[in-house]
C-alpha cells in the first residue's frame, strides 16, 4: 500500500482560521529543531527525552526507512509549528495488537512549545493534519495509541470523533487504542462547527458560548470528564460511551429537560443541563411554583486555573436562561458535600432552604429569584474582593 503522499512538495492547508504548511522532514535541517522540542517537559510521552542530537537523528533516519512511514514537518507562518508521523498499521508493529483493517491509517503528532497561547491552536492543526490524512481514498479509518496518562491528547481525540476501546501494553507504554471512521470524524467536526446559541464575551477574559449538546459528536467528550475523580457528584462515574449516550439520550428526549456543550474561546469547557421543576422527579420533594427552573452545570477539567472561570460560566447560563419570561426562579440541588458548588450558587445570590434524600444522593434545595439574581449581581460589581 503506498503512502498518503509521497510528494516532497509543500503541502498548504488554510480550512483552519490560520494558515499550515508542512513538508516531508528534511533530516540535516528539521533534527536540531526536533531535537529540542522532544527534549523538553511538556513531551515526556513523546519517549525520547534525554536523547542526544546524534540519537533523536538515527531515530528519525530510521523512521523515515520504514516500510510506508511517513514524516513531516509543520509550520505556522513559516515557523516550524508541529512534527507529523504517519504509518500503515499492518505494517507496523501495532498492528500485531488488535485485528487490522485494510486502510488502517496510525499517526503521531507533537506540537512545538508556544511562545504566546493562540485559542485553538493544536485543534486547528489536528485537523488540518487529519484533513490531510484523509484526502487519501485508501485511509478508511485512523488509528492512535496515546500514553494513558496524557490527559490532553485523549481530549483532542475524542473531540475529533475517536472511540477509546481498550487499553493495551506496548514496549515503551501503556496506551488506549483508539479508532475513527471518515463518519465519525465528519459528524464531529460538523457538531463542532455548530453555530452557538448563545455568547457572552467578558472583557480581558474571552468568549463563553454553549449549544445544543450533540449526540453523534459529544458523548466521547462527556464520558472523558464525567469519569474523572473530580467529577464525583456528577453520578455517572465508572459508566461506559454508551451508558453515557443512552442518559443524555434521555434527557434530551425528555420533553421537560434540555443538555447544552459550552464553549470558551471556541473550545469545549462545561456542559450544562436544565429542566422545569413541575415536570421532573425534584417536584416531589418540595412545593412547587409555577416558572421554577432547574439546572446542573459540570466544568472540563482545566489546565491552569483561571480566576472567577467557573463564575463566569455560571452568569453566562443564567443570563441565557433569564431571556425566557416563563422562567420565574432558579433552583439547583447539588451533593451536600459538594462545597465548591455551595460557595458558586451562592455567590450569584441562591439562598439554601432544605436539605432531601434524593435515590442518588442528599442533596441541598436552593433557589435563586430573578430579583435576588440581579441584586447580588450589583452587590458582588461593586464589591471590590470580586473584581
Amino acid at each position: 500500500m503506498t503512502s498518503v503522499t509521497a510528494s516532497a512538495a509543500l503541502v498548504k492547508a488554510t480550512a483552519a482560521p490560520a494558515s499550515f504548511t508542512f513538508r516531508p522532514l528534511e533530516i540535516d535541517k528539521d533534527i536540531p529543531v526536533i531535537h529540542n522540542w522532544v527534549n523538553r517537559e511538556y513531551a515526556r510521552y513523546w519517549q525520547m527525552q534525554d536523547t542526544t542530537l546524534e540519537e533523536v537523528r538515527a531515530a528519525y533516519v530510521s523512521i523515515m526507512q520504514g516500510k510506508d512511514a511517513k514524516v513531516y514537518m509543520g509550520f505556522h507562518h513559516n515557523e516550524p509549528a508541529f512534527l507529523l508521523e504517519c504509518y500503515w498499521v499492518m505494517n507496523d508493529p501495532l498492528g500485531a495488537y488488535y485485528d487490522v483493517h485494510s486502510g488502517d491509517y496510525g499517526f503521531h503528532i507533537l506540537v512545538a512549545p508556544p511562545d504566546n497561547r493562540i485559542p485553538n491552536f493544536t485543534w486547528n492543526i489536528f485537523t488540518t493534519i487529519i484533513d490531510f490524512i484523509l484526502s487519501d481514498p485508501a485511509v478508511q479509518r485512523l488509528v492512535v495509541e496515546p500514553d494513558v496518562r496524557n490527559e490532553k491528547i485523549h481530549i483532542l481525540n475524542k473531540r475529533a470523533g475517536f472511540e477509546y476501546q481498550k487499553i493495551i501494553d506496548l514496549p515503551h507504554k501503556q496506551a488506549y487504542l483508539a479508532f475513527c471512521t471518515r463518519e465519525q470524524y465528519t459528524a464531529a467536526k460538523a457538531v463542532d462547527k455548530t453555530a452557538f446559541i448563545y455568547s457572552r464575551n467578558i472583557p480581558g477574559l474571552g468568549e463563553f458560548a454553549f449549544r445544543p449538546l450533540a449526540i453523534s459528536g459529544d458523548i466521547a467528550l462527556i464520558h472523558d470528564w464525567v469519569n474523572r475523580p473530580y467529577a464525583q457528584y456528577w453520578q455517572m462515574q465508572h459508566t461506559t460511551v454508551e451508558q453515557v449516550r443512552t442518559a443524555y439520550a434521555a434527557i434530551i428526549q425528555a420533553g421537560h429537560s434540555h443538555a447544552y456543550m459550552g464553549f470558551y474561546n471556541g473550545q469545549p469547557a462545561f456542559l450544562w443541563e436544565s429542566y422545569w421543576a413541575a415536570k421532573d422527579p425534584i417536584g416531589k420533594y418540595y412545593d412547587v411554583q409555577q416558572g421554577d427552573y432547574g439546572l446542573h452545570l459540570l466544568v472540563a477539567p482545566v489546565e491552569r486555573s483561571i480566576h472567577r472561570f467557573t463564575y463566569h460560566i455560571l452568569r453566562t447560563i443564567i443570563d441565557y436562561i433569564l431571556t425566557d419570561p416563563d422562567v420565574r426562579r432558579l433552583i439547583v440541588e447539588p451533593d451536600i458535600r459538594n462545597e465548591k458548588m455551595h460557595v458558586l450558587t451562592r455567590r450569584v445570590g441562591f439562598e439554601y432552604q432544605q436539605q432531601v434524600q434524593l435515590p442518588q444522593k442528599t442533596a441541598y434545595l436552593a433557589f435563586c429569584s430573578r430579583e435576588q439574581y440581579l441584586a447580588h449581581d450589583n452587590n458582588l460589581i461593586n464589591t471590590p474582593s470580586f473584581k
